[in-house]
């Protein structure tokens, strides 16, 4: 049965490589995905991921790993829950929550909700006169199921339904995302002796399946004088591989992705996790054209561990820098 494992994991080690390989070949060049439909979930969440450029497909633990391969809380023991918030410049706003519960050891659920949003904004006509109040709210609620079905290998879905509101003309879409997750864990991996590599772990994922939103824009416009449509607006696939190793036993973390997406091109993502104290984190990492860093901290208050982290991004110039904190607790 051992070998039946090993078998089919190195398979999947293997079809995850060729797949990364590809995606590391390809040009990995920051494209901005501009006014694309579902743009604000492609955002980092969760201030760990941030902190490290947004390399975290081949990690995905923690309740924010959904985002970034569903298949990782397959791999997460105990139950967590985190909240955060991004600080961001011009009246926008960026948060999520989520919950994360483990099944039998081997699987995995986790509710998750993520809001982005601009509020402060006013139309203004062709001579530049002050018109109405124009706010953008969107929201996606999401399901996510992760199951090992090897000691090496997990497959993981979210089920996500996003709703935006633009000057009061709203949309709503139903969508899936796919991830897998290879981890050979330091029993299988000991190369450069016991501090060197111990683990290493490889994911891909294919986002944004079937997401679409049928705009209808007839009631904004007819208040103008003008006549609207109805149309429908696909989201952009995106595609996410990554690598991840942990050295020096687990003490640091070194992780790499890079994104395809329809629209805009490629993206790379590199950050690094160190830990000088098992309370303390320090992190780093590039993602895209833009610098990351932040530090996480972590205590244990009777059975429950809570944590605090915090990410630094840099942004394109006349753009304030952004600030991100996350809260949250295992249990």
């Amino acid at each position: 049965m051992r070998t039946s494992s090993w078998v089919k994991g190195v398979r999947g080690l293997v079809f995850v490589g060729v797949c990364v390989g590809l995606l590391v070949g390809g040009r990995a060049e920051a494209a901005d995905e501009g006014g694309s439909a579902g743009a604000f979930l492609r955002l980092d969440i969760g201030a760990r991921a941030a902190g490290m450029g947004g390399a975290f497909t081949a990690i995905a633990d923690g309740p924010a790993g959904f985002h970034y391969n569903p298949a990782g809380p397959a791999w997460v023991a105990g139950r967590q829950a985190e909240v955060s918030y991004r600080k961001m410049g011009f009246d926008r706003q960026h948060g999520f929550a989520a919950v994360l519960v483990p099944l039998r050891k081997e699987a995995a659920i986790v509710g998750s909700w993520v809001h982005a949003g601009v509020s402060n904004t006013f139309e203004r006509d062709g001579e530049g006169e002050l018109g109405d109040q124009i706010n953008e709210s969107n929201n996606a609620v999401g399901f996510t199921f992760a199951k090992r079905f090897t000691p090496f290998w997990s497959l993981g879905i979210n089920l996500r339904y996003v709703q935006t509101n633009i000057a009061n003309i709203n949309a709503y879409t139903v969508g899936f995302d796919f991830g897998t997750l290879i981890c050979v864990p330091r029993s299988t991996v000991m190369i450069g002796g016991p501090r060197g590599l111990t683990d290493l772990r490889l994911g891909v994922v294919v986002e944004r399946i079937n997401y679409k939103y049928p705009w209808n824009t007839y009631d904004y416009w007819i208040k103008q004088g003008e006549s609207g449509q109805s149309f429908e607006e696909r989201w952009p696939i995106n595609v996410r591989g990554g690598m991840a190793i942990s050295v020096y036993e687990q003490k640091a973390n070194l992780a790499v992705d890079v994104e395809v997406n329809q629209k805009s091109g490629s993206l790379f993502h590199a950050g690094v996790e160190v830990m000088p104290h098992s309370a303390l984190a320090l992190r780093g990492g590039i993602n895209g054209t833009h610098f990351t860093a932040g530090a996480g901290v972590k205590t244990n208050v009777g059975r429950t561990t809570l944590f605090v982290d915090y990410a630094y991004s840099s942004t394109d110039e006349f753009i304030d820098n952004e600030h991100l904190i996350s809260i949250g607790a295992r249990f």
